[in-house]
């Protein structure tokens, strides 16, 4: 049986050397997504730039899911209004997006509930 992915997440390297002495990779902050590694804060070591580039790893990442016909009760809103942020509106005149962050900022944790 397979084990559990543990998801994205940060994790440090050291420096490591080919056998002739020469350097292969500096150590760092990098970003560990299965058997992936991608450098998180370019060998400067700083965490706090290294978190801020796994959050936006992790959100770029995310694709909400687009199954039609789910029950409603389902699907969260934050997730309803990306979708539709991407696929409708940009076909509506000028971009307001304003109103939508607020509306994310509000309701981005609670789920579409009909009835």
């Amino acid at each position: 049986m397979s084990r559990t992915s543990k998801g994205a997440r940060l994790v440090w390297r050291d420096e490591s050397r080919k056998q002739d002495g020469a350097l292969r990779s500096r150590a760092g902050w990098f970003i560990r997504d299965g058997s992936t590694f991608i450098s998180a804060c370019g060998g400067t070591g700083n965490r706090e730039r290294a978190e801020k580039r796994l959050a936006s790893y992790i959100t770029e990442k995310y694709q909400p899911v687009r199954e039609r016909g789910r029950d409603p009760a389902t699907v969260a809103i934050a997730d309803a209004v990306s979708v539709y942020l991407t696929d409708v509106a940009p076909n509506h005149g000028p971009p307001a997006p304003l109103p939508f962050v607020r509306s994310m900022v509000m309701w981005g944790s609670f789920w579409v509930r009909l009835g």
